[in-house]
């Protein structure tokens, strides 16, 4: 009898005791390359894809146009020896970090002030964030830039992608995690995740020689005589006009990158303007460009007769205003 009180007086202080998270993480994160071959000079592009796995919304900090403080997203390259022997020659593998980002920004912060975004993900939904490696004409000024191919030797790596909102103020209105012995559900509405963090699946990159040249860009499917990419490569920001027409703002293009979502609303006041940020290739490199569109058109003598005859006929007798009009007002770098 004495041993059972024993035992059972020792299990309920170890439950008491142990406070293991065993509650599922709602917010998914992937590497993504467009290539796994990867040198110390060539301009690469990965994706990091988030998606959220929860039944309701949720939104996510992602480092957009910060420029100081710590990062958000860090990369962290691995080593891989095989210490297995006998029938299973991979088990026991030992993964060794040889490079990780530096946690600290250092980017230029004279011209402005940079901020972490904020995304919006509908359940179920992906949000995918760029990342281009070696791209040392942005490398101070856009954090998407800010990653360096590490100078190893050639052969294979495993590289994830380590996710840490926490290390931006602004992340605790949209994350939280909970302290030991505490139970009770979180009052906003917030996503739950780990203090330090959620690390991506491992992709395994393979190291080449620095004389790798192949164009590691134009995965999308454009003809020779695509009138949009020679405009972007040419930068003809003008001869884009045509392109930027009302509810048709996407550039699905090999020379388009990445195209950044567009604010979630516009002022209904005619006329407002609208504008969306880009990365495309030019025969300079990549190059960041913010576009902004008129949309809707006042036209000012059906205007004045209007506001005369309107205490007359108490009616708009002149249409003065059309929605439908959408014209391209400036293209520049960013």
């Amino acid at each position: 009898m004495k041993k059972t009180i024993l035992v059972f007086l020792f299990a309920t202080f170890i439950v008491e005791n142990s406070f293991a998270n065993l509650r599922p993480i709602y917010l998914s994160i992937e590497l993504k390359p467009v290539t796994t071959a990867a040198n110390t000079k060539n301009i690469i592009q990965w994706n990091v894809v988030f998606t959220n796995l929860d039944s309701i919304g949720h939104a996510i900090v992602i480092p957009s146009s910060q420029n100081r403080g710590k990062r958000i997203i860090q990369l962290q390259w691995y080593k891989v020896t095989s210490s297995g022997s006998g029938i299973f020659p991979s088990s026991g593998d030992y993964y060794e970090q040889v490079y990780v980002d530096p946690i600290e920004l250092e980017m230029d912060t004279s011209l402005y002030r940079g901020y972490p975004s904020i995304v919006n993900l509908e359940p179920k939904e992906s949000y995918t964030f760029p990342i281009f490696l070696n791209d040392r004409n942005n490398q101070l000024k856009h954090v998407k830039s800010s990653y360096l191919v590490p100078t190893l030797p050639i052969q294979d790596y495993e590289v994830l992608v380590h996710y840490n909102p926490y290390t931006e103020p602004l992340s605790q209105h949209f994350f939280y995690h909970r302290e030991k012995g505490q139970f009770a559900p979180d009052s906003l509405n917030r996503l739950e995740l780990p203090l330090g963090g959620i690390y991506s699946n491992y992709t395994t990159i393979h190291m080449q020689k620095d004389d790798f040249n192949t164009d590691l860009f134009f995965s999308k499917t454009c003809s020779k005589n695509c009138s949009v990419c020679r405009c972007i490569k040419q930068k003809k920001w003008k001869k884009l006009r045509k392109h930027f027409e009302k509810k048709s703002s996407d550039l699905s293009h090999s020379r388009v990158l990445h195209e950044f979502p567009g604010p979630d609303g516009v002022l209904d006041v005619l006329p407002t303007y609208y504008s969306k940020n880009y990365i495309v290739l030019t025969t300079n490199g990549v190059q960041h460009i913010s576009v902004t569109w008129q949309i809707g058109k006042i036209y000012k003598t059906a205007q004045f007769f209007t506001r005369i005859l309107y205490p007359i006929f108490r009616k708009v007798v002149f249409p003065y205003t059309n929605a439908r009009i959408s014209k391209l007002k400036w293209i520049r770098a960013w």
